[in-house]
């Protein structure tokens, strides 16, 4: 798939808990126990402000995701430094040291279940 943007989906529903990839052709919902994801020049994207108001106390929204030139999916599994992301946490994509790494892009990110790793 070309040009995606992917983020974790926590809607109700039949695609709850699940990978949500928006592409040119449509979207792919896929279960983080069936596939992993390998996404190349990926940004890891956050809506600030909507991070901030969950982190003091508001329901979650769509705040995060990546957007990336490339997703394919695999059964590769990767272990390496791993982003995070919890806007009740931190408002913002930590890094291996809680480091803010918003807007940050990667030549390679990849899934393991539900686990996002550089």
């Amino acid at each position: 798939m070309k040009k995606a943007k992917v983020r974790f989906n926590l809607g109700r529903g039949k695609n709850y808990m699940k990978w949500k990839i928006e592409h040119s052709e449509g979207v792919l919902y896929l279960s983080p126990e069936d596939v992993n994801l390998k996404m190349t020049n990926a940004r890891l994207r956050n809506r600030k402000s909507t991070a901030n108001k969950i982190k003091e106390g508001a329901n979650k929204s769509v705040c995060s995701w990546i957007l990336c030139d490339d997703v394919q999916i695999t059964n590769l599994q990767y272990f390496g430094e791993q982003v995070r992301y919890n806007p009740r946490i931190n408002p913002f994509w930590m890094g291996a040291n809680d480091e803010n790494i918003d807007g940050t892009t990667h030549d390679v990110l990849y899934t393991n279940g539900r686990k996002i790793y550089k």
